[in-house]
């Protein structure tokens, strides 16, 4: 999620939106709302899965259109 989130922060050039409280701060924030958007994702083929290993190397997940 720290890589994505660090993705998503590059992307987005429009700063008001990323001072807004909607737009998520955080790993665990962005996680959450990953989470809470998997089923309108899986609708439009997106997947997002943990992936399996080691937690040593932090969690990781694949993001992934069908």
């Amino acid at each position: 999620m720290k890589d994505l989130l660090g993705e998503l922060n590059a992307m987005e050039t429009d700063d008001v939106l990323k001072r807004s409280k909607d737009w998520p701060k955080t790993p665990k924030k962005l996680s959450g709302i990953l989470n809470r958007i998997k089923p309108d994702l899986v609708e439009r083929g997106v997947h997002l899965v943990k992936a399996k290993g080691s937690r040593r190397e932090g969690r990781r997940y694949k993001l992934y259109s069908k």
